[in-house]
């Protein structure tokens, strides 16, 4: 896929939903928010409403950080998920693969220490992980 028509997508998305979402997890869950939004910073990810990377997404969830989730698993992970904001089964399959990569629990779900993990698209082509783009 190409970076640059996803990252175009992706605003488009962001713009026509207003990265809006709702979590109904346990209170557990509550206490990691549910990412609604795209940050680029020297790479693409899914943030919370505030801009933390530490936030969660699972099946069902619908918004912008969701298809930035699948252009991560789309470029870094050589996966070829529709960039819909759709977190469906496939996106779903796809991201306990990835996770399996990485050497975390797949059970795919995404969170802080998934995102901890993996690499996510670098602006200028090819792919790192938050540290080595300097997000802490």
């Amino acid at each position: 896929m190409n970076v640059k028509k996803g990252a175009v997508a992706l605003a488009v998305m962001v713009a026509t939903t207003g990265g809006v979402a709702v979590s109904t997890g346990s209170a557990a869950q509550a206490a990691t928010p549910n990412c609604s939004r795209q940050i680029t910073n020297i790479v693409y990810y899914p943030a919370a409403s505030d801009g933390a990377w530490r936030c969660g997404l699972k099946y069902g969830n619908n918004n912008a950080a969701v298809s930035t989730l699948q252009l991560t698993l789309n470029y870094c992970y050589k996966e070829n998920l529709d960039v819909d904001g759709d977190f469906g089964s496939r996106t779903q399959a796809a991201l306990k693969r990835a996770q399996a990569t990485v050497g975390v629990s797949a059970d795919g779900e995404y969170g802080p220490i998934t995102a901890g993990h993996l690499k996510f698209v670098y602006v200028n082509g090819g792919c790192m992980t938050l540290a080595q783009a300097g997000i802490s």
